[in-house]
């Protein structure tokens, strides 16, 4: 682990140069200006489409890979003390078997324990990924831990504002300044067919349809988002997230699940029950962490 920092600037400045070993980066704005942070480009601005997200003093965000992976530039809405703390994290993991902390080592890991001794076929390789997908989707169905939650600030343009790196459901969706009113969730189809003519300082209404979300009434806004992060699917070789880095079991496992469904294999329940564990594991540590302790409390009366 590495901790830098960076004196906080008006003009577009490198945070984090890219770094395909990178499993974790965490940046903290610790300035009381607004810090703006744009990945894999240059320069950053404060306009929109200019950064991906932002934060305010002592607000940090946390990127897992490939994300992570990525140059960060900064910019800052004005100069000032402070500046920014960067921690960049490269983290292999190993199981038992041996290590596994990329897409391609997790594929070899896969194909080895399926074919134990002898080589796999062509037809069995190429299905991997296909086992590793299911594996993802299954895997943002089942698992919910407090740690995924993430709060993001939203710049509403025109009515619609980007959908946050890693989304996968709102928590909730407040805007920024009084009366801090609640954005409340509308089906697209009802959105659309709202009156186009209402005018409003704020929002009131959103929809989400891909990458975007879509505000009513139309105009501009800051909204404060609290969001459930997914699993980041993996697809280049060198790839790997948050999930493959603290729990690669849950990717082993939950992989040969499938691909013993497919094969008809005899261990379908042996790669269940591991499974199983794995995550029941990651939900134990979750309890570990946000769990306060309980002490006894005096009653107030002296005897």
């Amino acid at each position: 682990m590495t901790t830098t920092s960076v004196p906080a600037s008006a003009t577009s400045v490198l945070l984090a140069a890219a770094d395909g070993s990178r499993t974790s980066l965490t940046i903290e704005n610790t300035s009381s200006a607004t810090l703006y942070c744009l990945l894999g480009n240059s320069p950053a601005t404060t306009a929109i489409g200019g950064f991906t997200f932002s934060r305010g003093l002592n607000a940090s965000a946390t990127l897992t890979a490939p994300e992570s992976t990525l140059a960060v530039y900064g910019i800052w809405s004005t100069d000032g003390s402070g500046g920014a703390t960067i921690t960049a994290v490269t983290n292999p993991v190993t199981d038992g078997n041996s290590a596994i902390s990329t897409y391609a080592e997790l594929k070899t890991a896969i194909a080895n324990w399926l074919r134990p001794n002898s080589s796999a076929s062509a037809d069995m390789l190429a299905r991997i990924p296909q086992y590793i997908g299911l594996c993802e989707a299954q895997v943002r169905r089942e698992l919910h831990l407090r740690s995924l939650d993430q709060t993001d600030t939203l710049t509403i343009s025109d009515g619609s504002a980007a959908v946050p790196t890693g989304f996968q459901s709102v928590l909730s969706l407040t805007l920024t300044g009084e009366p801090y009113t609640q954005i409340r969730a509308l089906p697209l189809d009802q959105l659309r067919k709202l009156d186009p003519t209402q005018v409003s300082d704020s929002p009131y209404y959103y929809a989400r349809t891909g990458s975007t979300f879509l505000f009513y009434p139309r105009t501009d806004a800051t909204a404060e988002l609290r969001f459930r992060r997914g699993v980041t699917p993996l697809s280049a070789d060198a790839d790997t997230n948050w999930l493959l880095a603290s729990a690669p079991g849950v990717y082993l496992y939950g992989s040969l699940i499938h691909a013993d469904r497919r094969l008809i294999g005899p261990r379908l329940g042996e790669w269940k029950e591991a499974f199983e564990r794995e995550l029941a594991s990651l939900q134990r540590l979750e309890m570990d962490v946000h769990t306060d302790a309980l002490y006894p409390q005096p009653s107030g009366m002296v005897v």
